[in-house]
């Protein structure tokens, strides 16, 4: 059995070869692509998965917050950025 998961945000298609063990044929090639929306339809999919996450980022300042402790963390320059960093971000929240 084969089995995949395309993403929700997938929009062109997939090459899959599958194993085949009829004679003269080692594999089927098959092109797979997802049914549905237009793709006019997925740019407004994504239009508004944008601006919703946009709305997010904004409402509770999290690019501020995150270039705030970018900015720290380079002029302190700790031994252990990962930890200061979220040190930092958790302190901003």
């Amino acid at each position: 059995a084969v089995s995949f998961f395309l993403s929700s945000c997938f929009h062109g298609h997939i090459d899959v070869d599958v194993p085949c063990d009829l004679p003269g044929f080692p594999a089927l090639s098959l092109r797979i692509s997802p049914r549905g929306l237009s793709p006019a339809s997925y740019k407004e999919v994504d239009a508004k998965r944008w601006d919703a996450a946009q709305q997010y980022l904004a409402q509770h300042r999290l690019e501020e917050n995150l270039v705030s402790a970018l900015r720290e963390v380079i002029r302190v320059r700790p031994d252990d950025p990962h930890e200061f960093l979220s040190g930092g971000v958790l302190k901003s929240g």
